[in-house]
């Protein structure tokens, strides 16, 4: 299959457009003027890193490339409108085994009303890449940033942590787009991220950004049954705090907003946004992250350390 009979494939896969918008076909797309801007955000997965073709299927695959980039606008309470998506194929994959990786991407973003308006594609020796480019609508009243969290905020997540590479959650999770739209509806968030580097790395960025610490209490932080039941309690909780790719929520919310949400969303308090710098559970300092990349090297860091700072 050629390149401009991929393209081809894509624009007959896709949504309809509507008035005003130029997609797919023309050297670049034309979204028409939005009064509130857009949210803005592109996310890579590389085969070797993110998925095994041995293992997860291409549908599987294209899926979640789509699903990433929608959970980080979920995260700023945006609307997903529109998407760019760029390909590096593998010259061994044939062209059905390409058509099921779109219908993946495609499937998603029909799901969440997302019109793919462009990108690139590209035939090459090496693992297969994508990246896709997701514009949003923020809510009224702008996006939701990670910058709002005041002390004695309480600290929330929408769902069970832990286990996703086991259980193949990291593959078919769900993004909390509508979730997160519900939440505001109810009460605006003082700040919000996705849980993609897990728990104590993604609560680290928001109170950095924020200039706030947090207590956690330990009984509850949700661990996920996906979790092996029969590790030590400790080790299931470090896979809670630690373990990347959850795609749930983590939001802080003021006091007097707390009680309207909580009655009308399926959320779970997990501490307070203290004045004091650093993380602690039940009052222990948490010196330890989830995943991280760097250059050269990415790796996992151990399952847990709660202890005093030094």
């Amino acid at each position: 299959m050629s390149e401009l009979d991929f393209i081809s494939h894509i624009k007959n896969a896709g949504t309809s457009l509507e008035a005003g918008l130029v997609g797919i076909g023309d050297d670049a797309a034309v979204i028409p003027a939005n009064l509130r801007g857009f949210a803005v955000t592109t996310d890579m997965i590389i085969e070797g890193r993110h998925f095994d073709l041995s293992i997860h299927s291409l549908e599987q695959i294209g899926r979640k490339a789509m699903a990433v980039n929608l959970s980080d606008l979920a995260a700023m309470g945006a609307s997903p409108r529109y998407a760019l998506v760029s390909l590096a194929i593998p010259e061994r994959l044939g062209a059905d085994r390409v058509k099921n990786l779109w219908a993946g991407i495609q499937k998603m973003a029909d799901e969440f009303n997302v019109i793919i308006i462009g990108g690139d594609t590209n035939s090459w020796s090496q693992g297969l890449v994508i990246n896709i480019c997701l514009l949003g609508e923020p809510p009224e009243g702008g996006c939701v940033l990670r910058g709002g969290a005041r002390p004695g905020d309480g600290i929330f997540v929408t769902g069970p942590l832990g286990g996703t590479y086991e259980s193949g959650h990291h593959l078919m999770f769900e993004p909390k787009v509508r979730l997160a739209s519900q939440i505001l509806r109810t009460a605006r968030p003082t700040s919000m991220i996705d849980l993609s580097d897990g728990l104590a790395t993604d609560l680290g960025h928001l109170c950095a950004a924020s200039g706030v610490g947090a207590n956690l209490t330990r009984q509850a932080i949700p661990v996920s049954p996906r979790v092996d039941l029969n590790l030590p309690a400790e080790r299931r909780l470090g896979r809670a705090l630690t373990d990347g790719e959850d795609f749930e929520l983590l939001l802080t919310l003021s006091p007097e907003s707390i009680p309207r949400v909580e009655a009308s969303t399926p959320i779970i308090k997990i501490g307070t946004v203290s004045s004091e710098p650093g993380i602690r559970v039940d009052g222990v300092h948490l010196v330890m992250k989830g995943f991280e990349h760097r250059f050269g090297l990415s790796h996992q860091l151990p399952d847990l350390v709660i202890g005093k700072q030094r």
